[in-house]
């Protein structure tokens, strides 16, 4: 787990329930899966309070992204493919239809 630190001004601050805070934390979770023999990584990215996540470049068999997602309590809303892969199928249209 990662700990990321937001920044608001004390303006902005009060629509998230922060009467004299600039600084909250928040805590997201990072996960890299790697195949080996395409050397492809991808990534879920998910943020414990909202209980989303973002998946990276995911690979075609998606059940490693689903598993994960419901052990952290997420759910699935964006799948990002950073660039054209030529040399394997990437699964968003997959992770699309079944999240």
């Amino acid at each position: 787990m990662v700990e990321i630190y937001t920044y608001f001004s004390i303006r902005d601050s009060s629509s998230f329930g922060l009467k004299d805070a600039a600084l909250r934390r928040r805590n997201i979770i990072l996960e890299q899966f790697y195949l080996n023999c395409l050397a492809h990584a991808s990534y879920l990215v998910g943020d414990e309070e909202a209980h989303t996540a973002v998946i990276i470049d995911p690979q075609r068999d998606i059940q490693r992204y689903l598993e994960s997602a419901e052990k952290h309590g997420l759910q699935i809303r964006h799948v990002f493919l950073s660039h054209l892969h030529a040399d394997f199928i990437a699964g968003h249209l997959e992770l699309r239809d079944r999240t």
